[in-house]
């Protein structure tokens, strides 16, 4: 299981001890492979490079033979953290990663045949060493004011380690802040254009909304307009119906008197017979 920051600075003070026991080791097998690394990185061999690879790789020793995970762990992190400042102290420190790797890497393929921290240098990087290094002063802080108030002594002295308390409070916060407010800037960049959309979406349906009721207006006045128009039309047609009719009736009688008219011819004929 990874551990939380603030459990490895529980560890720091143990892994500071154990590293300010290393010295450089000059063993030739280590030499070689710090000068390597020193080629690898730098381009030449940097001797000073070369002191804090042989410390890194003596530390190292010294870590695989405790069998306990979580010092494990927080060894890892704490070697980043040291050779970080180690580094930074020569102006060097944009190399940290660099090395970090380059030292695990060759120690535990060529020294001891497996991997070593490998599952850590992913949780590794500038910002988890930033909160590493706050919550260290932090920790180193709140030590020495307990040995201040059960020695007693001067009061001075918890006022600088407020001061310094206030300063790292400071700087975290302007760090967390500028960390907020990149977040908040990308994530507003992710909303916008979906905000745009629904914009464009909203005026389309508008428009039609708009064109639809103009339409149905413009045809309801058009045939409102027309319609003494329409009801001459109809009551044309009504006059030609009838008018037809009429003719029809006429020529029916017609037929109708025609037919009378030879029947009494008959009758007549056949009485005089």
């Amino acid at each position: 299981m990874n551990m939380k920051i603030y459990e490895v600075v529980k560890l720091l003070p143990k892994c500071k001890k154990l590293m300010d026991d290393c010295e450089y080791d000059s063993y030739p097998a280590k030499k070689n492979l710090c000068e390597q690394i020193s080629n690898n990185i730098f381009k030449h061999r940097d001797p000073k490079m070369l002191i804090i690879c042989g410390q890194a790789m003596e530390f190292l020793s010294k870590l695989v033979s405790y069998s306990h995970n979580i010092l494990m762990e927080a060894g890892c992190k704490y070697l980043y953290y040291w050779i970080y400042y180690k580094l930074k102290s020569n102006n060097n420190n944009m190399y940290t990663n660099s090395l970090y790797h380059e030292v695990t890497q060759v120690y535990g393929e060529q020294l001891i045949g497996k991997k070593f921290c490998d599952k850590y240098k992913e949780e590794i990087n500038d910002e988890q060493m930033f909160k590493l290094s706050f919550l260290n002063e932090l920790y180193k802080c709140h030590n020495a004011k307990i040995t201040i108030r059960e020695n007693n002594t001067d009061e001075v002295i918890c006022k600088t380690l407020n001061d310094i308390l206030d300063e790292y409070k400071t700087k975290f916060e302007e760090f967390v802040s500028a960390k907020e407010t990149t977040e908040n800037v990308k994530s507003s960049s992710v909303s916008v254009p979906t905000y745009q959309n629904n914009i464009k979406a909203a005026i389309i349906t508008t428009i039609i909304v708009m064109l639809l009721i103009f339409l149905l207006i413009f045809f309801i006045f058009k045939f409102a307009s027309n319609s003494s128009y329409f009801q001459q039309k109809i009551q044309k047609m009504r006059n030609k119906w009838k008018n037809i009719d009429s003719v029809c009736s006429i020529l029916k009688q017609s037929e109708i008197n025609r037919n009378i008219s030879w029947n009494n011819r008959y009758n007549i004929s056949y009485n005089i017979d």
